[in-house]
């Protein structure tokens, strides 16, 4: 994994900035750590992923 972010970080996009700048990179199988990137991806009404019962919403304290 980290190969992968060393080279988002170290190739520059057209204008400024890195391709890791504007990416989103998502490890696991959490199904909150999903409705927690919809969220932040604008998508609010996105409260539940997968079979409601096991992933009741996004993860709390991800962001800020």
């Amino acid at each position: 994994m980290n190969y992968v972010l060393d080279k988002l970080a170290a190739t520059q996009k057209v204008g400024g900035g890195t391709m890791l700048d504007s990416t989103v990179v998502l490890w696991g199988n959490e199904l909150g750590l999903l409705v927690s990137i919809c969220q932040a991806m604008g998508l609010s009404d996105v409260t539940t992923f997968g079979i409601p019962e096991l992933c009741t919403g996004p993860l709390t304290g991800l962001t800020g």
